[in-house]
Formats: structure tokens, sequence, C-alpha cells
């Protein structure tokens, strides 16, 4: 029983880590997006 419970919490915490890990790829790749974009415009305004 308790290894079950070990294992199953090994598992949870892995799922939660890959969890975390895909959504901060969205989010680094959405504010990379509104970076770009925002330097883009900046620039255009100073040329």
């Amino acid at each position: 029983m308790v290894a079950n419970g070990i294992l199953g919490l090994g598992e949870l915490r892995d799922f939660i880590k890959e969890t975390i890990n895909h959504y901060d790829k969205c989010l680094n790749e959405k504010l990379k997006g509104r970076v770009s974009k925002g330097s883009g415009f900046l620039s255009g305004l100073h040329s």
C-alpha cells in the first residue's frame, strides 16, 4: 500500500511538472511574440 502511494505521488509530481513545463513554453512563446511585435512597433516609430 505504502509503495503504491509513493509511486502514485511520484507519477503525479511528474505529471504536474510536465504540465507546468508545457504551459511555461506556451506562455513564453506568447510573450516572445508580444515582445517582438512591440519592439518592431517601437523601431517603426523611431525610423
